[in-house]
């Protein structure tokens, strides 16, 4: 059997999370019979990559998410499963998401984003303000590249957003305001080649937004699967997280968050590494979907070995 490497844990914030998504990896390649190694960020990584048959990325966030690893595989001439390099850049800049999936015709709330340095730099401070009012409230407040909802806010007011801001720039040089939108959340896991969606997982958070605090305490959230939406609006919902993935060149496997409003979906971001441990939002949408864990992760390494090193 192909020798597989699990990249895992890495330097970012959600590093106990992607320390549990390889771990659940690495057991299920094990049970497939595979020989596998399983490899964390640090000096020793790109020389461990050269003698795995293929590399299975299970980091989150910075690293993994940024295309920062892929990249090394590529000049490494390696295979491995996800999204390329470009793809992940791209979905993991915010501005540049929402702007690829509005020039596509989906919808998507609408933003504004500004810098660090403008707003220290270049007194843009009213700006952040105008930007608001335009917006109007609530609005959301986040870094426009990060992960796992770190640095997220609700601003319900005017006096809330400038400590809000100030937070989401500890995460990032660049913050957006989105306009806030009411209505069901959903996560659409998409797996295979090519891309196909699994059911959708209905999100509900005690607090009304699904935010870092909320996935990371017991009892906040709960995921409902199947979804109690119209099998209308989930078949509307999937066929927009195929495109948006398909658009923004995902592949292997992913998840398009999106807000439904008005029977409407509504792309808030797509997430080429999405998390994979037992509780993990993907791993539910396999089991809804009549797949095992195991046959998950074999459809994912088998895209991966399937494409030559320097396609890879």
């Amino acid at each position: 059997m192909p020798r597989i490497a699990v990249i895992r844990g890495g330097r970012s914030l959600e590093r106990e999370f992607s320390s549990r998504s390889g771990a659940h990896v690495a057991s299920a390649l094990q049970q497939l019979g595979h020989d596998v190694v399983e490899l964390d960020v640090d000096e020793r990584l790109s020389p461990a990559l050269v003698s795995a048959d293929a590399s299975f990325i299970a980091l989150h966030g910075r690293d993994g998410e940024d295309g920062t690893i892929q990249s090394i595989l590529e000049a490494l001439r390696r295979p491995y499963t996800g999204s390329d390099a470009f793809a992940c850049q791209v979905c993991f800049d915010k501005v540049l998401t929402k702007g690829m999936l509005r020039r596509d015709g989906i919808t998507t709330p609408p933003s504004f984003d500004l810098s660090a340095e403008a707003v220290r730099q270049m007194g843009a401070g009213p700006a952040v303000r105008e930007a608001a009012d335009h917006l109007g409230y609530p609005l959301i407040v986040k870094p426009v590249a990060q992960g796992s909802a770190l640095g997220l806010a609700l601003v319900r007011e005017p006096d809330e957003l400038s400590p809000a801001v100030m937070a989401a720039f500890n995460y990032g040089d660049r913050v957006m305001l989105e306009s806030y939108v009411a209505g069901t959340e959903l996560a659409v896991s998409l797996v295979g080649s090519p891309l196909r969606p699994l059911p959708p997982v209905e999100v509900r958070a005690s607090s009304g937004i699904f935010d870092f605090d909320s996935r990371v305490s017991p009892g906040a959230v709960d995921f409902v699967v199947p979804a109690s939406l119209p099998d209308a609006v989930l078949a509307a919902a999937r066929d927009v997280a195929e495109r948006a993935a398909a658009l923004l060149g995902m592949r292997d496997l992913g998840r398009v968050d999106m807000i439904v409003s008005d029977g409407e979906p509504v792309v808030l971001e797509v997430n080429p590494c999405p998390g994979v441990t037992e509780s993990s939002l993907l791993p539910l949408a396999v089991a809804e979907a009549g797949m095992s864990f195991e046959d998950f992760v074999r459809t994912v390494v088998d895209a991966a070995l399937a494409r030559s090193p320097v396609t890879a």
